[in-house]
């Protein structure tokens, strides 16, 4: 089990972007439900390939062993958070985003993958 963080904050949504060509993308997310579950999406057909192996396979931290998976709903949002030495990946807490920004899932095509199907 992964400590809470400050105040015991849960992520809800956790954003990845890519760098390409000096601009920040944004590639994927992953979203906690009102079920507690983990869902991911991935942004205008990016394969996301770092995405799909957290998803999948678990994220491995010190302070996580076994493998936190997306099974484990607020404990994977945590651990997506931790520190990870990447220069051409950005991993942001955009949980405070209203539902109704504009970026929140239009004009973006993305391909929901619920726990177990991706």
């Amino acid at each position: 089990m992964i400590p809470s963080s400050p105040a015991h904050h849960i992520p809800t949504l956790v954003s990845i972007y890519e760098l390409g060509l000096n601009e920040w993308y944004r590639v994927a997310e992953f979203r906690l439900n009102a079920k507690g579950s983990v869902e991911l999406r991935l942004c205008n057909g990016s394969a996301c390939p770092l995405a799909l192996h957290w998803y999948r396979e678990g994220i491995e931290t010190p302070a996580t062993v076994p493998l936190v998976t997306a099974a484990d709903g607020p404990d994977f949002m945590r651990a997506l958070l931790r520190p990870f030495l990447m220069s051409y990946c950005r991993i942001v807490d955009e949980s405070s985003r209203p539902a109704s920004h504009p970026d929140s899932d239009s004009p973006q095509r993305w391909r929901h993958h619920p726990v177990g199907t991706a």
